[in-house]
């Protein structure tokens, strides 16, 4: 106390001192190797299957889509 300080300087903050933020442990948070990549494999399986369900509805529409202008330019 009693200390001048240059002006913008900050106060310094003890992280060893208690908060009220409850510490988490990183290690727990972790899956194992194996879950995790299992989990990755599923998310990847999915996208795919949803991307290729895309695009045959896209293509579908597509062949409506000409389907119905060559009716219209033979009639």
């Amino acid at each position: 106390m009693g200390q001048q300080r240059e002006p913008g300087c900050r106060d310094t903050v003890d992280l060893a001192q208690a908060s009220d933020v409850e510490a988490v442990n990183p290690t727990d948070m972790k899956k194992p190797a194996g879950q995790v990549q299992r989990s990755e494999l599923n998310s990847r399986k999915a996208r795919l299957e949803e991307a290729r369900r895309a695009a045959e509805e896209y293509a579908a529409d597509l062949r409506e889509i000409i389907r119905k202008l060559r009716a219209r330019l033979l009639n």
